[in-house]
């Protein structure tokens, strides 16, 4: 059985979530049994593919306003 994490991130946010968060998350957590999910609203193609290269489950999400 595997562990989820999930956070989601635009592009505003996204080179912080790459180069610092999951970063750390990495250096941290034992991600054996560890699944790495991006919701992503708005990130540039060059950071999904930075995300993806990690291992990391990106997902498109849609705003919708909430």
């Amino acid at each position: 059985m595997a562990n989820l994490i999930i956070t989601s991130s635009d592009a505003k946010y996204g080179d912080f979530l790459i180069n610092h968060w999951l970063k750390s998350l990495l250096e941290n957590v034992d991600t054996q049994n560890v699944v790495v999910a991006v919701l992503d609203y708005g990130l540039t193609l060059g950071q999904v593919e930075s995300l993806k290269q990690k291992k990391v489950v990106v997902v498109p999400g849609v705003r919708n306003g909430h």
